[in-house]
């Protein structure tokens, strides 16, 4: 029997803010408050000798009781921002894990920082943590899926095999904080709903920590770089082959006349000399750059060392290839939230009971079929539906039998041969079923 998972909707529990930012404020900028919050962490820190397991749980606290979304505003913050004469150095000068990303606080001598985050993108990978700290949201609202990995095999600490499932959810609101645990005891995947949503995070600077993102239903591979995402030169610790299958790519692209071997025969080559634990690395950045999943079957058949996890490594693959959203186009918070569900959860009843909670004022039924249909006239996303087909799942939405759903679509179609209603409401739901993201909101 399916074991109901856990849904926390709740708002968490926060203390009296101490800081009392608002007055901290009245002869501060927004960033000398954050500069504040990291010399309280400094000193709360000192007390327990700098011990790192302790750091997760004093930056919890600290941004719990800071409650610096009570004030914090684009504004104050834009007003700081251009008052500097300077910035700490910066955890990253380019955009893939926050747009932007900006370092506000550096503590040199105990190798800890603070960051502010704007999210427009509001996808991030499934991943693990080589640090520790704690976040929280400052404006708008996330969507969080925490997650367990069992492993299977282990290639060079590099690339894992096993099964990935979700542990629980929560929607996040300005001022909740989430602490941050290193290693594969936190791992998670924050969809950032609204546009653009901004959050803090006060996090340590461990060299020595591995972290990892997570593909579903199978696998994860070491990250190291600080995007956390698959197009982010997640290779470039091998350069010579990432840049054969850059120039692969590229040739790929333009359908460059070769003499002799084609990109897809070179490709075979490269994965034929590399061990299994690189190979997959570049077959996952080739994939993730071309999209060609029949290339990688037929290498894929042509590389006996890696035929052992070839079957897991193509479902991984499959379950990224079913969709692909231009997501900067997709500015409504209710859209986004739709598809968060739709990637994360597999249940009918999950899914609605989030909807519920995201917005107790409307039947989740009649949000999700709106949302539905904003998304279905859009080039953004591949939802393959017309009118029909979106009243046949709103009815199963409700509850209807398939007879119900046909006497329904008689009205609006009225003087249509009933069998030929019957036969059409069955495709919709077998297509509705077999539907990579649709498919959750079928029962049965």
């Amino acid at each position: 029997m399916r074991t109901t998972l856990p849904i926390s909707s709740q708002r968490l529990t926060r203390e009296k803010p101490p800081l009392d930012p608002k007055a901290y404020l009245g002869t501060r900028t927004m960033i000398e408050f954050i500069e504040h919050l990291g010399e309280k962490i400094d000193a709360s820190w000192g007390k327990k000798g700098y011990a790192l397991e302790a750091f997760s749980q004093i930056a919890f606290q600290t941004l719990q009781q800071a409650g610096l979304h009570r004030v914090f505003t684009v504004e104050k913050l834009l007003d700081s921002l251009w008052t500097k004469k300077d910035l700490p150095k910066q955890l990253s000068l380019f955009n893939g894990f926050g747009q932007p990303p900006i370092t506000l606080y550096r503590n040199q001598q105990h190798n800890f920082l603070i960051d502010l985050y704007f999210w427009i993108q509001p996808e991030i990978s499934i991943h693990s943590h080589g640090f520790r700290g704690a976040f929280t949201v400052l404006e708008g609202r996330s969507f969080q899926c925490r997650y367990d990995f069992s492993i299977r095999d282990n290639l060079e600490n590099t690339i894992l095999f096993g099964d990935l499932t979700l542990r629980d959810t929560t929607l996040l609101h300005p001022g909740d904080v989430q602490e941050i645990l290193a290693g594969p005891s936190y791992i998670h995947q924050v969809w950032h709903l609204s546009f653009p949503t901004l959050s803090l995070a006060v996090r340590t600077l461990e060299p020595q920590q591995t972290q990892y993102v997570y593909l579903r239903p199978h696998m994860a591979f070491l990250a190291r770089s600080n995007a956390m995402s698959l197009t982010e030169e997640n290779t470039a610790y091998f350069p010579l082959p990432s840049k054969k299958i850059d120039t692969l790519v590229c040739l790929n692209a333009t359908r460059y006349p070769l003499e002799g071997r084609s990109p897809r025969a070179w490709l075979k080559a490269l994965i034929a000399e590399t061990p299994p634990h690189e190979g997959f690395l570049h077959l996952i950045k080739y994939y993730d750059l071309t999209r060609d999943i029949e290339a990688i079957q037929d290498v894929l058949n042509s590389a006996p060392s890696l035929g052992k996890w070839a079957p897991e490594f193509l479902a991984t693959l499959s379950r990224m290839h079913g969709v692909q959203i231009k997501w900067t186009q997709i500015r409504e918070e209710g859209e986004r939230f739709l598809l968060a569900l739709l990637f994360s959860l597999e249940e009918q009843s999950d899914i609605m009971r989030l909807v519920r909670a995201y917005n107790p004022a409307e039947a989740p039924e009649a949000l999700i079929v709106k949302w539905l249909a904003g998304l279905m006239h859009r080039r953004d996303v591949n939802i393959q539906m017309n009118h029909t087909a979106l009243t046949v799942l709103e009815r199963f939405l409700y509850g209807d039998s398939e007879e119900e759903v046909c006497r329904h679509l008689s009205r609006i179609y009225k003087g249509t041969d009933p069998q030929i209603l019957k036969e059409d409401v069955r495709q919709i739901r077998d297509r509705l079923r077999s539907d990579g993201l649709l498919k959750a909101l079928q029962k049965g």
